[in-house]
C-alpha cells in the first residue's frame, strides 16, 4: 500500500482489491509482479473460486478461472459460445 503525501497531494493506492462474493474470491484489481491468483492457487483455493473481476464477464469463460457466474447463467453463456461458433 502507498500512502502519504506527494508535495501537495495525499497520496493512498493499494496494489491489490480483492472482494469476497458468495463462496467466491473476486480479484479486481492486481499490481503484484506475480499476480495474487497465483498466491491463491499456492494456499490451495480451485481456480474455479477464483473469479478475475477485472475482466469482461464475456471474456472470463475464456480464462482458466471461475466466471462469477451462478451454473444457470454458466449454462447459458457455454450455449450461446457453442451457437455463436457453429
Amino acid at each position: 500500500m502507498d500512502i502519504g503525501w506527494n508535495e501537495n497531494k495525499y497520496l493512498h493506492a493499494t496494489p491489490i482489491h480483492l472482494d469476497l462474493i458468495g463462496d467466491k474470491i473476486w480479484i479486481q484489481y492486481d499490481d503484484t509482479e506475480e499476480g495474487v491468483a497465483t498466491d491463491l492457487l499456492a494456499a490451495g483455493v480451485p481456480k474455479e473460486d477464483i473469479v478475475l473481476g477485472f475482466r469482461h464477464p464475456q471474456v472470463r469463460q475464456y480464462t482458466e478461472f471461475g466466471t462469477g457466474l451462478s451454473d444457470k447463467d454458466e449454462k447459458i453463456v457455454a450455449e450461446s459460445a457453442a451457437v455463436r461458433s457453429a
